[in-house]
């Protein structure tokens, strides 16, 4: 990527615009993750980095169905659904029964679901590892600042910190 694109994608955002965070985010988010697929299309892996955290989860957890996939993803069950098709589609996931409760669905890896996700396990690892030379060369661990920035908005959401601001500035009136 050359310094214009570069600079294509963070210019244009000022910073006196309260929507410019917002904006600045999905632009990271989405540069993360066109990159993400170009790395896993390099290793002629073609499945959306998306879909991965499934896969990976069900590699942890042996099994499981879609709502706990969904919880545990922190996504809506409707997602978590899609993902889940289009794993199924490549035939790296598998449906079966829940013990005694047969109207329960239990999703698991077939064996080539294991062999991919044994093969991203690796790419997942040294992506970790660059991630953190990268928070070291940006002087902060962006995954921890970005969970704290949730809690704090979950927290005290947006709205309810206008709502005080406008308070506090109507009794300084």
């Amino acid at each position: 990527m050359n310094d214009s694109s570069l600079e294509s994608i963070v210019s244009g955002l000022p910073l006196d615009d309260p929507g410019s965070l917002g904006m600045l985010i999905h632009r990271f988010s989405s540069l993360l993750y066109q990159q993400q697929n170009e790395l896993l299309e390099s290793r002629n892996i073609r499945l959306s980095s998306r879909s991965i955290s499934t896969l990976m989860l069900l590699r942890r957890k042996g099994s499981s169905s879609v709502t706990r996939i969904a919880r545990e993803l922190s996504i809506s069950h409707q997602l978590a659904a899609q993902r889940l098709k289009s794993l199924k589609k490549r035939r790296l996931i598998e449906e079966g029964e829940a013990g005694e409760d047969r109207r329960k669905t239990i999703l698991k890896l077939t064996s080539s679901g294991h062999k991919l996700a044994n093969e991203l396990e690796e790419l997942w690892r040294n992506l970790e590892r660059v991630y953190q030379d990268i928070f070291q060369e940006i002087g902060t661990d962006l995954t921890e600042l970005l969970k704290d920035a949730c809690r704090t908005l979950i927290r005290s959401p947006l709205s309810e910190r206008i709502r005080m601001s406008q308070s506090l500035f109507n009794q300084i009136d």
